[in-house]
């Protein structure tokens, strides 16, 4: 990809790694960024620095509705016809299993709507302009999306996760294109920075991946932290399922009182 990107869609944006990827974004002063979330705009975290801003646009949606999609492509008006970045980060993070370990069904249904039928919409949004005028589609997943969580049991967001990782393996081949990118990120856990903490900070994270997607060359795919990437993608995924599961309920059973 040649020409500079300057236009920032972030989906997801008034939390976590999609606020810190706001943040970061805007320290770059040719950056325009465009924050998507259910969240009004005066009651995310970062509201006060950010009204001051020319260069962050807020758009109040929930990408789970059809009206969503004329939302979303009405803003590519705003767009200097030239590459964007788009960086789906959307995600529900609830547990959707029951203490007796049966499945809560409205949860399970609210976080595949965000997950899979959210992502839709995006992609519905986008597609147009990115075949158009090109760009970068990232896709924010988790190494659950390789093997079931252990500690937090959930059967949704793994399985949105997954869903993820083979929409974007599947756009790659068929967006065979010099001038769209496609890349999955792969996360472990990360939060809040503390003092004293080893896990890594949203605001860490992305200050990474943002220099990982401004290079000369765009990778297909990101993994942090590489202690999870070792463990998760190289290791467990070699693991038979017999012995997975196995483990699996040996280190349920030791966390039950």
């Amino acid at each position: 990809m040649k020409r500079r990107i300057n236009h920032f869609i972030i989906i997801g944006s008034s939390r976590g790694l999609g606020s810190a990827l706001v943040e970061v974004l805007l320290r770059n002063d040719s950056h325009h960024i465009f924050g998507v979330a259910r969240t009004r705009f005066n009651e995310i975290k970062n509201y006060k620095n950010l009204c001051h801003s020319t260069r962050y646009h807020h758009i109040e949606t929930d990408i789970t509705s059809a009206s969503c999609v004329e939302t979303l492509k009405s803003i590519t008006s705003k767009f200097s016809k030239g590459p964007i970045q788009v960086v789906f980060n959307a995600a529900v993070v609830e547990s959707d299993i029951t203490s007796d370990f049966t499945i809560n069904f409205d949860t399970f249904d609210k976080v595949n709507s965000v997950g899979i039928r959210g992502l839709s919409n995006v992609l519905k949004a986008f597609e147009g302009y990115l075949f158009t005028y090109g760009g970068i589609f990232v896709g924010i997943s988790s190494f659950s999306a390789f093997v079931p969580p252990v500690f937090d049991p959930r059967i949704a967001y793994p399985s949105s996760k997954a869903y993820l990782d083979m929409c974007l393996r599947c756009l790659r081949s068929i967006w065979n294109s010099d001038h769209i990118s496609v890349v999955t990120v792969h996360l472990g856990h990360i939060g809040e920075k503390q003092a004293g903490s080893q896990s890594r900070s949203y605001s860490d994270t992305a200050e990474k991946l943002v220099k990982s997607l401004s290079g000369k060359k765009i990778p297909s795919e990101i993994n942090y932290p590489r202690l999870y990437t070792l463990v998760y993608k190289y290791f467990l995924t070699s693991v038979p399922d017999f012995l997975y599961l196995k483990l699996f309920r040996m280190l349920r059973k030791s966390r039950i009182p």
